[in-house]
C-alpha cells in the first residue's frame, strides 16, 4: 500500500514499535460499531462535522487505524486508543464544565 510523507511520519511517531508489512497484512476494515465510536470521539475533540467520511479506514490488529483516500494512499496513522482518549477527556471536561470547575 503506498503511503504520503505524512502518513510515514505518523507512523514512525506512533507505530514504530511496530512492523509496518505485518500489520498492514493483518489489517481489516474498521467495522460499523468502531466508526461509530471513532467518529463520536472524533468529534467531541475536533467539533461536529469534521469527520472524514469519505475515506476507508483500516484497523490493525496492533490498534493502528490507516486511514485511506479514494485513490488508495494511507493519507495518516492513528492508534484506536488514542481517539478513544480524545472522547474521554473531552466527556470528562464537560462533566467539569457543567460543575463549574471549567470556564
Amino acid at each position: 500500500m503506498r503511503m504520503t510523507a505524512h502518513a510515514r511520519e505518523r507512523w514512525e511517531q506512533r507505530c514504530s514499535h511496530l512492523d509496518m508489512d505485518a500489520e498492514l497484512a493483518a489489517g481489516k476494515r474498521a467495522g460499523k460499531r468502531l466508526l461509530n465510536a471513532l467518529r463520536q470521539n472524533w468529534e467531541r475533540a475536533q467539533g461536529t462535522g469534521t469527520w472524514p467520511a469519505a475515506h476507508s479506514y483500516i484497523v490493525t490488529p496492533g490498534g493502528c487505524l490507516f486511514v485511506v483516500s479514494d485513490g488508495g494512499y494511507v493519507i495518516t496513522v492513528l492508534l484506536t486508543k488514542d481517539v478513544k482518549q480524545w472522547g474521554r477527556q473531552r466527556t470528562a471536561d464537560d462533566r467539569l464544565r457543567r460543575r463549574g470547575a471549567l470556564l
